[in-house]
């Protein structure tokens, strides 16, 4: 099995707990209240290791919320680091387990589906009950055990490093890369991230088929449970095409390979840390600044059939606002209220499509999406990236820094340096109502994701990225 241990250093043991009152109350998801607290779910959690693997019996020692991705009235989704000890082995370890919860109607539809013998969106209730996926009440609500995934479903072969060496090999070969044999009871690969029934990204220990042990170097595999990964591919390619080699103050990762059949993506590996970590470095500012011009430049790449991209309008924006408003209402009727009202006004004030400012866009970008070091910049996570306007990614790297800087003074100078880096770059000058629109478009976002996260205090944070966007809607 792949190492999970990195994986937990990244964040999942710090748990996350909340107070009795941060607990939303929604009758849709009957479970919500026993998913978030991870001692009434411990009984579940043993069953589900019992049945993901038979012959050796496990107990669970220590269990908490890792992270949770909840939409009001729709679904819920609960992720678990669990310490589990081997009965016969007298060993213990750590592992992962998550829990899905959709609405009592979603399940209802689903059921209906199954029964008409078509395929609705998700898993049918017959695939759900398999025996590495522990179903409650009725199937409204799945518990499964790491790598089982409802979604991913080539997961447990993708962490087997004798199943999946051979899988990559193939692939790699054709760019002259190899894995390197670990030696007898050592494993190499690491788990770097997981988001169940989305993907899961894995490092993995790579060298020249003909080279030394100098060659060796790790490369990353990323599995989709769709084809989305052949676009980011794609995209990639265009960065990398663009002049994103180790010129110019940038260092992109170089696409390898993509997987059709199994939908993974291998790219190469880049140095360096997340700019968001980095602002109390002394050069952060001219940090800044290269993440400006390599922005700028990624706006720049050509795109020669634009209509194999997916559009993100303003409008499709809006939309979604107001059906997230719709469910926030159910478990804060304030809330959603005030979110009905920010999305009435965008609406009002919604930019429109100007040619000249569309653009391959990341559709996600924020300091967190840079690594940086050494005097180069790369840019990474392009699951969102989309054809759109360009001022869409400025205003939510803007928006993002409110979370990311805490001083207001310095939050002001590196907006003001990546705005004039970005200029200095770009032939077109920039909007400021565009990218105001944009800025205020991702604080309500931002303030939304604050809720769907269910960290302690989400009411109050909710409230303040909804009242900086008030702020710029009311200008």
């Amino acid at each position: 099995m792949a190492d999970v241990n990195w994986f937990f250093r990244k964040g999942w043991l710090a748990g996350n707990s909340l107070s009795e009152d941060e607990i939303p109350s929604d009758p849709a998801i009957p479970l919500l209240r026993e998913l978030l607290d991870a001692s009434a779910m411990k009984p579940h959690l043993e069953e589900a290791l019992r049945l993901s693997d038979p012959t050796a019996p496990k107990r669970v020692l220590n269990q908490r919320v890792a992270s949770v991705a909840y939409r009001p009235g729709r679904e819920c989704r609960v992720n678990y680091c669990v310490e589990v000890a081997h009965r016969r082995m007298q060993t213990t370890e750590q592992c992962l387990i998550y829990a899905k919860s959709i609405s009592i109607k979603r399940a209802r539809l689903r059921e209906d589906n199954d029964r008409g013998g078509g395929r609705g969106r998700g898993l049918n209730v017959a695939e759900s009950r398999q025996p590495s996926h522990f179903p409650l009440d009725q199937g409204q609500t799945n518990v499964s055990v790491f790598p089982n995934d409802l979604r991913l479903t080539g997961l447990r072969e993708f962490v087997q490093p004798s199943d999946f060496c051979a899988v990559a090999d193939k692939t790699l070969c054709s760019r002259g890369l190899k894995t390197q044999n670990p030696e007898p009871g050592q494993n190499l690969m690491q788990i770097v991230s997981y988001r169940p029934e989305r993907h899961c990204l894995i490092r993995i220990p790579t060298q020249q088929i003909d080279g030394d042990l100098s060659s060796k170097q790790s490369t990353f595999a990323r599995l989709y449970r769709d084809d989305r990964g052949a676009k980011v591919f794609q995209i990639m390619k265009l960065l990398w095409q663009n002049g994103g080699r180790k010129t110019d103050g940038q260092n992109q990762p170089e696409p390898l390979a993509y997987d059709h059949k199994r939908q993974i993506l291998y790219q190469s590996e880049i140095s360096g840390r997340p700019l968001a970590e980095l602002t109390d470095q002394h050069n952060f500012l001219e940090d800044i600044g290269r993440t400006g011009r390599m922005l700028a430049d990624f706006h720049g790449c050509q795109i020669n059939q634009p209509g194999e991209y997916p559009r993100r309008s303003g409008s499709n924006q809006i939309r979604w606002l107001a059906k997230n408003a719709r469910g926030l209402k159910r478990v804060s009727p304030r809330l959603g209220t005030r979110l009905q009202i920010l999305a009435d006004r965008l609406h009002a004030s919604i930019p429109l499509d100007e040619p000249a400012f569309q653009a391959i866009i990341h559709g996600d970008f924020s300091l967190n999406q840079v690594l940086a070091g050494g005097g180069r910049a790369g840019l990474i996570d392009l699951d969102d990236a989309c054809i759109g306007d360009l001022h869409a990614d400025i205003g939510t790297c803007l928006a993002r820094m409110y979370s990311s800087i805490a001083s207001p003074a310095l939050r002001h100078k590196a907006s003001e340096v990546l705005l004039d880096h970005y200029q200095s770059a770009k032939t077109h000058k920039l909007e400021q109502d565009r990218i105001d629109w944009h800025c205020a478009l991702a604080l309500t976002r931002l303030g939304l994701s604050r809720l769907s996260q269910l960290r302690s205090g989400w009411r109050k944070q909710t409230e303040h990225f909804f009242d900086l966007a008030h702020s710029l809607t009311s200008r």
